[in-house]
């Protein structure tokens, strides 16, 4: 089993550019587990823990049928949030708005 999602890449300098936005958190907490800046991504879909061997093949056509001509997007972050709470977040999120 893996948990997969369907994602988009962003650029390095959006990657870098969320990295500085967030570093000064990161210097103030303690206990939590930060992702990668090399991580960074869009999720679109999150399939949750799915048969890799059942998945895999659905995916790559799904994929290779809906978003391989996708052109290029321009959006911008508005908002963040998380979940489940503040308190004890799991997933912290920003909002996107633009070319969706």
């Amino acid at each position: 089993m893996i948990r997969a999602f369907l994602a988009l890449d962003i650029s390095d300098e959006v990657k870098k550019n969320l990295a500085d936005f967030i570093e000064p958190t990161q210097a103030q907490t303690s206990g939590i587990k930060w992702v990668e800046p090399k991580n960074y991504h869009v999720t679109f879909k999150f399939f949750g823990n799915v048969d890799e061997e059942k998945m895999k093949p659905r995916i790559e056509r799904i994929v290779e049928t809906n978003v391989g001509a996708l052109s290029p997007v321009s959006l911008s972050a508005v908002g963040i949030g998380c979940f489940p709470k503040w308190e004890y977040p799991r997933v912290i999120w920003a909002g996107l708005q633009g070319e969706t």
